[in-house]
């Protein structure tokens, strides 16, 4: 499989342990590693046939922006499990 790396995707959100983290919110970074076929879209040069990484960033960004959790954990379970079904 191939690989698309996302790195260091920055997404202000509110989540935390403590009050003051879910009402003022802070910057997350979030790393991602994508696997994935790459060939027929480096053959037909045809961007469906990829994983758009700007779709899945926007849909990282939005998810975590939507939802609020205490754990960092959670946030990443939970944001991992609706990229697979986004993104199958």
């Amino acid at each position: 499989m191939d690989e698309i790396r996302i790195d260091n995707l920055e997404v202000f959100a509110h989540h935390g342990v403590f009050p003051q983290e879910n009402q003022e919110g802070q910057k997350f970074y979030v790393n991602m590693v994508l696997y994935t076929d790459l060939r027929p879209a480096g053959l037909k040069d045809e961007l469906t046939l990829s994983t758009h990484y700007g779709e899945v960033c926007h849909f990282v960004t939005k998810w975590m922006q939507e939802h609020t959790y205490k754990l960092i954990e959670t946030v990443a379970e939970s944001v991992t499990r609706e990229v697979l079904k986004a993104f199958p």
